[in-house]
């Protein structure tokens, strides 16, 4: 069967995804992203978080996860959603048979990416 392939919302990492994963990892494979910048990816790649980076990121990584022998299911939040549905668009995705989006607002979540830098900057490091 297909794999999910999942993308968090802006400020958020993969682990957002975790509940979601625990409910169907049983019967579907899926894999979360963190995009460059998020959870724990390089913090030095966060260099560039345009629209176009992210989805050239997506496109990368699901040829490095996947080589193109699986079918895909994009599954985006807010800034993912919006990202899946350009990497979706982009028809560069082999084998994508499906994307879903949830609670995305496009021109907010790519407007926000902008102020990302400064927004990852000022999260704690740890929580008390």
């Amino acid at each position: 069967g297909p794999v999910l392939l999942c993308l968090h919302g802006a400020g958020a990492g993969a682990s957002s995804w975790a509940l979601v994963a625990a409910s169907v990892k049983s019967s579907t494979p899926i894999y979360a992203l963190d995009f460059r910048g998020h959870g724990a990816s390089d913090d030095a790649a966060a260099s560039s978080l345009s629209k176009q980076q992210l989805v050239e990121d997506v496109v990368e990584a699901s040829e490095a996860l996947f080589h193109g022998e699986r079918d895909i299911i994009l599954v985006g939040h807010s800034l993912g959603g919006a990202v899946a549905a350009h990497a979706a668009a982009s028809g560069r995705i082999k084998r994508l048979i499906g994307v879903a989006v949830v609670d995305v607002v496009e021109g907010t979540a790519i407007g926000a990416l902008a102020h990302m830098q400064a927004i990852l900057r000022s999260r704690p490091e740890q929580f008390r």
